[in-house]
């Protein structure tokens, strides 16, 4: 505390503000992830025949496993077959079980758990099974998701609606007029023929293919990965 009718001590208090600044401007995970996605889907786009390696590293970032913690605790849930709740995971310690989680996922020691069977009551008096992951790997899940995700992006269609940011199921009932098949190019040149099949109106699934004239399919995954 400075003495009275003296001025207080300004390189003291340049001491103690510095840090807290450089603390405010830290990029938290979300926006670490954010980054790592736009640079990913940049990629994918500008080269659509490039395949990309070394993934699984990001999987593991610690950055990109925060991000998909705070996603499966958004979305909460039941525990799965081990009864792990997101309660007790915080309770012992958030980052000490990412941790945990990383590791195994590092060295190859992760193994998905078993699903945890439930029904769930339809409206017709009938019982719909719902299989319910551990949240172990409800984080791996997602933070594969995190980072493939950005990729498969660029090479769907605007008019594919299954499990994609921004759009949902519902939106394709709006479109149901439109299912015939469509010609779309592909590489500048030879035509691709598209068709969309409403698999369940009632709950609005989707399934697609694309063929070329020769009906060989030219979107999979291993169009995109490759192992090394």
């Amino acid at each position: 505390m400075p003495v009275e009718g003296r001025s207080p001590d300004l390189g003291q208090e340049r001491k103690v503000a510095r840090p807290r600044r450089l603390a405010q401007g830290l990029p938290t995970p979300r926006e670490r992830v954010r980054k790592l996605q736009t640079s990913l889907q940049a990629k994918a786009k500008a080269e659509p025949a490039f395949r990309f390696y070394s993934l699984w590293d990001k999987i593991c970032r610690s950055d990109v496993l925060t991000e998909a913690y705070r996603r499966c605790r958004h979305n909460a849930g039941a525990p799965g077959a081990d009864g792990q709740t997101f309660e007790a995971i915080e309770e012992h310690g958030v980052e000490e079980w990412l941790e945990e989680l990383r590791e195994e996922l590092r060295n190859g020691r992760y193994r998905p758990k078993p699903l945890l069977r439930v029904w769930i009551p339809k409206s017709n008096g009938g019982q719909r099974p719902l299989g319910i992951p551990a949240i172990s790997d409800r984080v791996a899940q997602m933070a594969a998701l995190l980072v493939i995700g950005p990729i498969f992006e660029t090479d769907l269609l605007a008019n594919q609606y299954g499990f994609r940011p921004g759009v949902d199921a519902k939106m394709a009932i709006i479109g149901n007029e439109s299912l015939a098949p469509i010609e779309v190019p592909a590489d500048g040149s030879e035509a691709v023929r598209v068709t969309l099949t409403a698999v369940n109106p009632r709950e609005a699934e989707l399934v697609f293919t694309a063929r070329d004239e020769s009906g060989t399919t030219i979107l999979s995954a291993k169009d995109r990965f490759v192992e090394r």
